[in-house]
């Protein structure tokens, strides 16, 4: 369930604020282990005269480290990182609790420990490396997980394809997909590459663009994605709705349907 969680909240809309995004899922989640607790019988037994002064410097240790700054970098990790490297929190947290509990608390460091210990570092040492030897070798065949930012294009023909050309940053995909008869397919292809492609080339913060095409019986499924410097540089071209879809003049003719609303996302090259 947490990896399934990891990955499915970089795609949720959170709050701006990352502080205020992981206070909204700790009162969640507090809220249901409270719940949890009350039908268990667990607070029945709980007394505030057997809290030891240690266990609540604990308690304190632990909401303000180990939730309000930790979880707040969690959620602001997701979105600024890979869920793999996110997730080797999972191998480096036994470590610290280990320091931890030798400098704090005198706890005995044994030669079981400490082999433990070079073993969770060395996974997050490979992880790593592992992961900047494929994003190498990936970068001669595909700059981007195209794939990974919309399904419509799955067993389609690439009929547009000029993809950024600046390295490990952050980049902005504006996707749009909308349906065009498939007996003007070619003719609408065609005036893409003559027309919307020379134009956004020439627009200050484009850095490429893909156009995708997938016939299904009458229909042509076509998606356009296209990649931005910055969310300003979309600004400057769509206005402050940027959400809303743009036509050429006399574009619509040539579509059977189209998204009234495009998508965005942030991806790293």
């Amino acid at each position: 369930m947490g990896a399934y969680a990891t990955i499915k909240t970089i795609d949720l809309e959170m709050p701006k604020s990352k502080l205020q995004g992981a206070g909204m899922q700790m009162i969640c989640g507090g809220a249901v282990l409270l719940f949890m607790s009350v039908v268990a019988g667990d607070i029945y037994s709980f007394k505030m005269v057997d809290l030891t002064g240690d266990g609540f410097l604990a308690w304190l240790y632990l909401l303000i480290f180990g939730s309000i700054i930790s979880f707040s970098a969690y959620n602001y990790l997701l979105v600024k990182s890979t869920p793999d490297k996110v997730a080797t929190l999972g191998y480096v947290n036994p470590v610290i609790a280990l320091l931890l509990g030798w400098g704090l608390n005198n706890e005995d460091v044994t030669l079981q420990s400490l082999l433990a210990t070079s073993l969770l570092l060395t996974g997050v040492i490979f992880i790593n490396t592992n992961k900047n030897i494929l994003k190498k070798k990936k970068r001669t065949l595909r700059p981007l997980p195209l794939v990974s930012l919309t399904s419509d294009w799955r067993n389609g023909v690439a009929e547009v394809d000029i993809p950024p050309v600046e390295k490990d940053t952050d980049i902005v995909a504006r996707i749009w997909h909308w349906l065009t008869p498939a007996r003007k397919a070619d003719a609408y292809v065609e005036w893409t590459k003559n027309t919307v492609v020379p134009d956004f080339q020439d627009l200050p913060g484009n850095l490429g663009m893909a156009l995708y095409r997938k016939n299904e019986g009458n229909v042509s499924h076509m998606t356009f994605v296209s990649y931005w410097k910055d969310m300003n540089a979309v600004k400057k071209i769509t206005g402050k709705n940027i959400e809303n879809a743009c036509f050429y003049k006399n574009e619509k003719e040539m579509l059977l349907e189209g998204a009234k609303y495009v998508k965005h996302k942030t991806v790293r090259k």
